[in-house]
């Protein structure tokens, strides 16, 4: 606690001067030292100048204590992914927002108020706090930099910078302090972002690391995100069978807790799997069912319908496909999703027999708008593949090697 900083807060807080204050205990000098936190300051001299201020040392003291109960509580709710809890616990934190710059926590609440915007997605409230903590980063602990920039890294996450993101979390790991919570969620982050950045191998043995130190935990939400990230890894990886059982288990457990958002995220990403594995019958079942759980022209909805129409068109259901793909097209128009609304003319075209009109749309209209966005990274794949497939097929030749590259 710097009990000088919070003697002049105080008293000019109260108007009074430091001759005011220093009458009758001591000289104006050494009460400007005590001020600037002298280490050699008289206990006497400093208990006779909080009597005068009304100040009662020992709950200061005990406030002192619960703030830091509180910050400890704050981030522990964020580990376990209790939204309600945090809020609650962040709120109780503001009460004690005059007391905080004196005591010797300021800067682990001001980090951690940083990772509570980035947990409740309060992308504008963080990207202030981060400008207003990389100001103060010099006076950073050791524990303090680690802090500020792991969540840094979390920040870049947020904003798709995956491969700066990947760069601080990589660094971070071969430092990685001896902290149980922050290693599990450091691996999870860096599970994640492999995953993004198209490192399936990579995102495995992270994502492993993260579910055994979240089981030690008993951390059941961080476990079912970890299955999930492993889930759809294993998928790329083409390991069906260990995807198959993160699957089998998250399924499970989205039953128990009756968890409609996670029920239908296992069914699109089991959807997925059954058709990287060519079971479409099995696919289309599992994207319909996702769909069942999820809001009319939501963006999710928008990705398995997508998935349905495609997986009807790749099993050579035509008028499947063109009901799935005008479903798909009207809901993009009414949610204003360009890419939705480009990928169903193209495959319409297709389906009605206008093949090279549908290809000089993909070449010219679709591709270069999927290029342009950092979120469709596997469309396109997809889509360069179909052109470059398309182009081989009408001898051109040295186009189709640019598409595959």
């Amino acid at each position: 606690m710097k009990i000088g900083s919070l003697i002049k807060y105080y008293r000019t807080k109260a108007n009074i001067t430091q001759s005011e204050l220093c009458e009758g205990i001591c000289s104006v000098p050494h009460l400007s030292k005590i001020e600037n936190n002298w280490k050699e300051a008289n206990e006497e001299t400093i208990s006779l100048i909080l009597k005068k201020l009304d100040i009662n040392l020992q709950d200061i003291e005990s406030k002192n204590l619960h703030i830091n109960l509180l910050l400890q509580e704050l981030i522990e709710h964020i580990h376990f992914y209790q939204k309600e809890k945090a809020l609650k616990t962040f709120k109780e934190l503001k009460h004690h927002k005059e007391l905080i710059p004196f005591s010797d926590y300021l800067y682990l609440y001001e980090l951690y108020k940083f990772r509570y915007y980035l947990f409740v997605r309060s992308n504008d409230q963080a990207a202030t706090q981060k400008k207003w903590l990389n100001k103060q980063k010099i006076n950073f602990s050791q524990h303090e930099w680690y802090l500020y920039y792991y969540y840094s890294s979390i920040y870049l996450i947020l904003q798709k910078k995956y491969s700066q993101a990947d760069e601080i979390l990589v660094r971070i790991v071969h430092q990685q302090p001896d902290e149980l919570f922050l290693g599990a969620e450091v691996y999870y982050h860096l599970a994640l972002v492999k995953g993004q950045m198209e490192q399936p191998g990579h995102a495995v043995h992270y994502g492993r690391k993260a579910l055994g130190l979240y089981t030690n935990q008993y951390n059941i939400k961080r476990i079912l995100h970890t299955l999930m990230v492993l889930g759809i890894n294993y998928t790329h990886s083409e390991i069906y069978p260990e995807a198959l059982e993160c699957y089998k288990h998250l399924k499970r457990n989205a039953e128990i807790l009756g968890d409609s958002e996670l029920m239908q995220q296992v069914f699109h990403n089991i959807g997925y799997l059954k058709r990287k594995m060519e079971l479409l019958d099995d696919a289309i079942d599992y994207f319909k069912k996702s769909l069942e759980y999820q809001e009319q022209d939501s963006f999710h909805s928008l990705v398995s319908l997508h998935s349905l129409a495609e997986t009807y068109y790749t099993s050579e259901d035509h008028a499947n496909a063109r009901v799935a793909f005008n479903k798909l097209m009207e809901a993009s128009k009414e949610t204003g999703n360009q890419i939705y609304r480009m990928i169903s003319t193209f495959y319409l075209s297709l389906i009605n027999g206008e093949e090279t009109k549908g290809y000089d749309y993909l070449e010219n209209k679709l591709l270069p708008v999927l290029k342009s966005s950092s979120e469709y990274r596997q469309e396109l794949h997809t889509f360069s593949y179909l052109l470059a497939m398309h182009l081989q097929k009408t001898r051109r030749f040295e186009d189709a090697i640019k598409y595959i590259s």
